[in-house]
């Protein structure tokens, strides 16, 4: 009898330390899961910037949440597209969601070399593109986090098992 009662208590203890470190290590890995998702699909459709407002409508960049979303070693040669390409009436804006404009370049002539051109800006295409790239990112963040969040499982189980057996000890001490 006193031997059931120890393995159950062995294994609350071990499920509860399983569930526990599972529940946060998934929660802390998903926590910019938005964010992530907005930049990648910004990426996946070739958009040189994101914002939260319209470049054209707001001319002070001070206020418009302007995000590269391409690597820019030199800080500010995205600043500088956004720029000239007011500047030359070339900026194609395409809102995805309130709130978030992603920001392209339109070519005049044909492709520049090395660069990516969108010759033909259709705003639909863009926003379908976008989505579907933000579902694919999404889950595929929730996929490696659930991931690693089993492999975090295995710890907590094992840690389980440790605060059980370290319970134990100090009842054994306390008691005697």
């Amino acid at each position: 009898m006193k031997m059931k009662k120890l393995a159950r208590e062995a294994v609350i203890f071990a499920l509860l330390g399983l569930f526990i470190a599972m529940a946060s290590c998934f929660v802390y890995l998903t926590k910019d899961i938005r964010t992530n998702a907005n930049a990648a699909a910004a990426r996946e459709v070739q958009s040189f910037a994101q914002g939260s407002v319209s470049a054209l409508e707001h001319p002070d960049h001070n206020h418009i949440g302007f995000i590269a979303t391409f690597d820019d070693p030199d800080w500010g040669g995205a600043w500088r597209q956004l720029d000239n390409s007011i500047l030359f009436h070339r900026l194609i804006e395409v809102p995805v969601m309130k709130g978030r404009v992603l920001y392209f370049t339109e070519c005049q002539s044909h492709a520049e070399e090395g660069q990516n051109c969108l010759f033909i800006c259709i705003p639909e295409e863009i926003k379908k593109e976008y989505w579907d790239a933000y579902k694919k990112s999404e889950h595929e963040t929730l996929l490696r986090s659930g991931m690693v969040s089993l492999e975090s499982g295995l710890w907590g189980f094992a840690g389980g098992i440790g605060i059980w057996a370290f319970s134990r000890l100090v009842r054994f001490a306390v008691k005697g």
